[in-house]
């Protein structure tokens, strides 16, 4: 029972690592290319936001969901032996790919508007952050169920994964979005490069650390269940 309990315990910290630190590579790195497309685009024409918005999808997708996905699965390969490298990192890059389209819409709406109307009417702090729990909800329940998906084959129980996801990412979104307002247009690059640093740590952190949860107890679960059986 012991023993259990710290390969648990040993599994819940290494997913937090693993998220931490494939967040700040994939999701630092796509906000990093974003910043440089948006930084060499020519003029703001309705076209290159467009075409910005579609690469940063392709480019998040590869990123962000390829990396995450191969991070979680060496951590749940330990655990889940049957589960291989090609399912889960598909079923992420999958959910990263319909994440990123819709959590790309509004601002891309957004930058549209002003083009053609000028600056649109900025948000109040806490509609800022509404927005960004309900976000959050929407595009973490994507991504987690993409990942049920795969999931499902191997732990009975999977299809909480997918709340669990949406809770996870209610949290982790307002942190994106609280240090992306933070910033103000003179900011310096190293500012900027150390908020965005820090953002994603925390961010994959703290997702990491409310879904690892939700594992842990779904792997317990699942343990019970296979043993009664």
């Amino acid at each position: 029972m012991k023993e259990s309990k710290a390969l648990k315990w040993n599994i819940w910290q290494q997913w937090v690592v693993a998220n931490a630190w494939s967040e700040f590579i994939g999701l630092g790195g796509s906000a990093l290319v974003g910043f440089i497309l948006v930084a060499i685009a020519p003029s703001a024409t309705p076209v290159i936001n467009l075409l910005i918005a579609v690469a940063m999808v392709i480019i998040a997708t590869v990123l962000e969901g390829g990396i995450v996905g191969l991070a979680q699965w060496q951590v749940l390969r330990q655990v889940l032996h049957h589960l291989t490298w090609k399912q889960w990192v598909s079923a992420t890059t999958r959910g990263a790919f319909v994440a990123w389209s819709l959590g790309i819409l509004p601002s891309t709406l957004l930058s549209l508007q002003e083009t053609n109307d000028g600056a649109p009417p900025e948000l109040s702090g806490s509609a800022m952050a509404g927005l960004a729990v309900l976000m959050g909800l929407v595009l973490g329940s994507l991504l987690g169920f993409f990942q049920w998906q795969s999931l499902r084959q191997h732990l009975p129980n999977a299809t909480r994964w997918i709340p669990l996801n949406a809770i996870a990412w209610a949290a982790g979104m307002p942190v994106i979005f609280a240090g992306a307002s933070s910033l103000s247009a003179e900011a310096s690059l190293l500012m900027i490069g150390g908020m965005a640093i820090m953002v994603c740590l925390l961010t994959g952190a703290i997702v990491g650390g409310i879904h690892g949860f939700g594992l842990i107890w779904l792997l317990r679960r699942g343990i019970s269940c296979t043993s009664q059986s």
